[in-house]
């Protein structure tokens, strides 16, 4: 294997392998041993590891990582250079399984893991060869931020694997939203069990030994990278037991935490690494303090037996005395002499007696005091602390409700798009699912304090926006009727109306399937109307926002009646609203997001009604509202980044559709790099995804016109690759499903040019099926007269193809399905492209059955 070269370093010797890359030990300038790890790019998230750097650079994690003497992310090659340590936990795995060992070293661990997470680090890819030993025996922690992570592709095994939850496995997009802190809790339980049990894996430990590397190797094993399998295992076997049970409390409390750790439902294990260290350290200190406590009380009650027993002896020797005395006073034969000493041996026996009594009724005074003391001590203590929960109980109620104000703004911002700095959760479903789920929980919670209905009715409002958010159209609006009119529904006029207003919006978004559902609409729209100014009140913003939102449902239901002329006077009043708030209100950033995306959809219905010029237009003015945006924002995020890139892709679709293919490419191919980069920062979002997609359609016609079939053939294959997974994913959404049978259909023509008569067809026919079906579901988006004659053209050509492949009989089924969408075409609009489809497919069928 040939050594890389890296510039102020020598003598590299490959050391280790993984899919992440290959460790090197080398020397420095001045000699000094390190450790150089080459980074494979495809296997690795550069902007992530940029940002983790950034965050560990800032704080200066001491003690805790592997020192970091060099990074150059975005080299050829890419490496990470640290200092060298001897060893790692994978080569003295055995050595720490020693009891006396295990639990001290695993503390500490967690104490590391614990100070990563308070300065916003997960580490993500905990595993024994990423845990180095210094000279002591401490653990420092390397490699953060690799192996099963977002935006990168693991063709190789690593033992990492073995280490991450199922949640990780399946949605490592999850590390962006934070959930890495949850990973980090369960591989340190796995790591725990296998320290504290003999090496045994806590789940699926017959597979996982088959796989796991040896202690002596720093090589993986040739096997596939499954991630769905390893996630499977752990679901398919419960927790393995403990070899050997004990009769040790702290024991048992420690092993609890780390069955804490190894819950499968993320949300059952403890949020981060800092409440696990507290628990595992605490447990000593608190076993100490219970252990001080019995003492005490021992002590106590050995005082009262000891001050029992001299009192009685006391008393018998006392009794002894006097019995004696009598009986020498009753012998006459005992002189006086002798009496005298016989009294004075009893008196002196008496007083030692009474003295002894004496000091024991001192030590169990001076007890009795001490014990005391502490007791009024704990009681003072005590006092004080039900003073405090008095009063913190008098506050709850405010704190809750200031809580709950706090809430309906943190859902507004959710539910809000443009607003700079903080993600929306449009287009994701899994952080809303979650964010639902908790909330839920909540709300239950507060039902079960007397007094805090109003607070709950409060999260039920935000439910009820959350899910109607997810497309859940239907628990949104039972949320939404159970409030209006309900006792404890005396909420904010304005939170109610934009639960209502967001309840029509989807509605009239995803609803109208008949005349009666459009009406009813219109009826519901009229309502809000009157009820507009009193819930908004000085808000004039919010009420311009929401008059516009009522004109786009008037839009929609003009589109669904089949009017878009209607349709396109309704969008433009509601742009003339935003256009309005943005000369009003020109510091809001939203604004001018909702007036870009306000632009697009008209631009879309002009394209329905055959406007393309219009489209094209309205498109650039969306571009220009979102590079606004940009300029309010003061920084541009992720979200402004790719508003911008999209309504440029936008306008190339526009110039495209408008017959303006050079313009058009350009256009696209300024665009893809910057959606290229913007799918490496927001991995996974299918907007991007799309919107790259339909740039490399463009970009390959202009290629296939230069004569470049083969650039054309493999820019199209690339954008079908993308695409396809998030389709099949997101199967309802109809516009995805006509972006991918356009590139289908763009691609047969090629394969036909080139050749390739059996995959054009095949391909073309699964175009049509996806046409067909977009059409027979009866949506207004994308509009079914583009999807028409798009399935013209397309059945046109396919007949053509099969014509000339000897298919006859497809071929006729083919171009008379091609004439019968022409005649649908023409009826809908007299023009003259229509009319010269029409006519090219009735010749067409003519020669065929002749």
């Amino acid at each position: 294997m040939e050594t890389p070269q890296i510039p102020g370093f020598s003598s590299l010797q490959a050391v280790g392998k993984g899919p992440c890359g290959t460790v090197y030990q080398g020397t420095d300038s001045e000699g000094q041993l390190c450790a150089i790890k080459v980074l494979r790019t495809l296997a690795v998230n550069q902007v992530l590891l940029k940002e983790l750097a950034r965050r560990r650079g800032k704080t200066g994690i001491a003690g805790v990582m592997v020192g970091l003497k060099e990074a150059s992310l975005e080299g050829r090659p890419a490496f990470l250079v640290r200092t060298w340590e001897e060893s790692s936990l994978q080569e003295k795995f055995f050595e720490f399984m020693e009891g006396e060992k295990a639990w001290p070293f695993l503390v500490r661990l967690a104490e590391g893991l614990a100070e990563l997470h308070r300065n916003r680090i997960a580490h993500g890819n905990l595993k024994p060869s990423n845990i180095m030993l210094t000279a002591e025996g401490a653990p420092l922690l390397t490699d953060v931020g690799l192996g099963v992570m977002p935006g990168v592709h693991l063709e190789g095994f690593s033992d990492a694997l073995l280490y991450a939850p199922t949640e990780q496995l399946r949605h490592p997009e999850g590390f962006m939203e934070e959930e890495g802190y949850r990973w980090d809790v369960h591989a340190f339980g796995v790591l725990a069990f296998r320290l504290l049990n003999g090496g045994k894996f806590p789940r699926a430990d017959a597979v996982f030994q088959k796989v796991v590397p040896d202690s002596e190797s720093r090589e993986m094993p040739d096997v596939d990278a499954d991630l769905e399998g390893v996630a499977v295992a752990l679901e398919a076997n419960p927790l393995s037991a403990w070899a050997l049970p004990t009769e040790d409390e702290a024991e048992k409390e420690r092993r609890h935490v780390v069955e804490h750790c190894l819950a499968l439902n993320a949300m059952e294990r403890p949020p981060d690494m800092r409440q696990v260290y507290r628990r595992l350290a605490g447990i000593d200190e608190r076993l100490r303090a219970t252990a001080a406590l019995q003492e005490a009380q021992k002590g106590h009650q050995d005082a009262e037996k000891a001050c029992g027993r001299w009192r009685k002896g006391a008393g018998v020797l006392a009794a002894a005395g006097l019995l004696a005395a009598g009986g020498l006073w009753g012998w006459r034969e005992v002189s006086v002499k002798q009496l005298r000493e016989l009294a004075e041996t009893n008196e002196q026996a008496w007083v030692e007696a009474e003295e002894r009594e004496k000091a024991v009724i001192a030590e169990f005074t001076e007890v009795r005091s001490r014990l005391e003391g502490e007791l009024s001590a704990e009681r003072k203590t005590l006092g004080e602390t039900q003073k405090r929960l008095t009063a913190s109980q008098a506050e709850l109620a405010t704190k809750l409700r200031g809580i709950q104000e706090t809430n309906v703004l943190l859902a507004e911002w959710l539910l809000e798009e443009g607003v700079p700095g903080l993600p929306p959760l449009i287009e994701r479903p899994g952080r809303l699912a979650l964010l639902t789920e908790k909330l839920e929980r909540r709300r239950e919670e507060l039902l079960e304090i007397p007094g805090l209905e109003k607070e709950a009715a409060h999260l039920r409002l935000i439910l009820a926006e959350l899910r109607l958010a997810m497309g859940d159209v239907e628990r949104g609006r039972e949320d939404l009727e159970a409030l209006v009119g309900a006792p404890e529904s005396d909420l904010p006029p304005e939170s109610m109306m934009r639960a209502r207003l967001r309840s029509l919006l989807l509605a009239s978004e995803i609803e109208i399937e008949n005349e009666a559902e459009a009406k009813r609409l219109e009826e519901d729209v009229a309502i809000l109307e009157k009820e507009l100014a009193k819930a908004f009140g000085e808000n004039r913003a919010g009420l311009g926002r929401a008059e516009a939102a009522l004109m786009v449902v008037r839009g929609r239901v003009a589109l669904a009646e089949d009017n878009p002329a209607g349709a396109l006077t309704a969008f433009y009043s509601a742009l003339q609203k935003y256009q309005e708030l943005s000369r009003s209100f020109p510091e809001s950033p939203a604004i001018y997001f909702t007036l870009g995306r306000g632009y697009l959809e008209a631009a879309r219905v002009a394209e329905g009604a055959g406007a393309a010029d219009n489209a094209a237009t309205l498109r650039k003015y969306a571009a220009r509202q979102f590079l606004k945006l940009a300029e309010k924002t003061g920084e541009t995020t992720p979200e402004t980044e790719y508003q911008i890139a999209s309504a440029s892709a936008a306008e190339a679709v526009a110039k495209w559709q408008a017959g303006d293919t050079m313009t058009a490419s350009v256009m696209a191919e300024k665009g893809l790099g910057k959606l290229a980069a913007l799918a490496v920062k927001m991995p996974g979002d299918s907007r991007v995804i799309a919107d790259l997609a339909e740039q490399e359609g463009i970009v390959a016609t202009a290629l296939r016109d230069e004569g470049k079939a083969e650039a054309a053939l493999k820019l199209l294959r690339q954008a079908l690759a993308r695409l396809k997974p998030i389709v099949q994913r997101k199967t309802g959404d109809l516009e995805l499903r006509y972006l991918l049978s356009s590139l289908q259909w763009q691609l047969c023509g090629l394969l036909g040019q080139m050749g390739a008569g059996d995959e054009e067809l095949e391909l073309g026919l699964e175009a049509r099926e996806n046409l067909q079906g977009i059409l027979a579901a009866g949506k207004m988006a994308p509009h079914p007269y583009l999807v028409r004659k798009s399935l013209a053209y397309l059945t046109g050509d396919l007949g053509h193809a099969a014509d000339l492949h000897g298919r006859k009989a497809l071929a006729l089924e083919l171009v008379r399905e091609s004439v019968d969408q022409w005649k649908n075409l023409n009826e809908q609009k007299d023009s003259a492209e229509n009319q010269e489809g029409l006519s090219w497919a009735e010749q067409r069928l003519r020669e065929m059955e002749n």
